[in-house]
């Protein structure tokens, strides 16, 4: 299951636009044998066409945790994905020394996110998710998940319940640098009803599974 994009602009609150693709999918192979496009590009693209139609605004897109890749680090676009507990994370990329050699491309190792969440500095905030009012624990530390963003500047976002002593619910991973840590969370968690409504219209109607050559072969019953 996946996402769904997001715009923001001057005056307009954050809200979910579109689902992308399939979440989990492998890279097509067509009748020729040439490989398509994979979900994760063609997310990309989508991120590209939205930014491309919606200029001087900034566009926000969530994805689960199959979604995470360069091709999703797009100028005037933000991502945000869940964060694999074996993800490698460093530092932000370090300032040029000017002396020779190659520049470093990260930061010092920050360890996976059980380990930011044992020197992280968490913050008790209500937010809105799920059609409720939360009140839980924030943690968000600037980072670079260079395994799949490459060197894109980032944030990762830890969650827990309030009151847990140790430990994280949900990490996020995120190329937003500017909107609060409890926006990232609401807008993680806003996916879901469109996740919910397609798979509800997969099983109910049918959508997005009918490989008919007649019209009326899609409708349902065939009729």
């Amino acid at each position: 299951m996946t996402s769904a994009g997001q715009g923001t602009g001057r005056g307009c609150r954050s809200r979910p636009v579109d689902r992308l693709a399939p979440a989990g999918a492998a890279a097509a192979v067509g009748r020729q044998g040439q490989r398509l496009a994979s979900p994760v590009q063609l997310a990309g693209d989508m991120l590209k066409l939205l930014a491309e139609q919606f200029d001087g605004r900034t566009i926000h897109g969530v994805g689960d945790a199959a979604y995470h890749g360069t091709s999703l680090v797009v100028a005037g676009t933000s991502w945000t994905t869940r964060l694999p507990s074996n993800a490698a994370l460093f530092g932000p990329k370090p300032p040029r020394t000017g002396t020779r050699g190659r520049p470093r491309l990260q930061g010092h190792r920050l360890g996976r996110p059980a380990d930011l969440a044992t020197t992280a500095t968490w913050q008790q905030v209500t937010v809105s998710r799920y059609g409720r009012r939360d009140t839980i624990e924030i943690a968000a530390v600037d980072s670079i998940w260079y395994g799949a963003f490459g060197n894109a500047p980032g944030r990762t976002v830890l969650v827990r319940e309030a009151g847990r002593a140790d430990g994280y619910d949900l990490a996020l991973f995120t190329t937003d640098l500017n909107s609060p840590a409890a926006e990232i969370v609401a807008r993680y968690a806003a996916r879901w009803p469109i996740e919910t409504a397609i798979a509800a219209a997969k099983q109910l109607l049918g959508v997005g599974q009918a490989r008919n050559r007649l019209q009326r072969g899609r409708l349902p019953g065939g009729g």
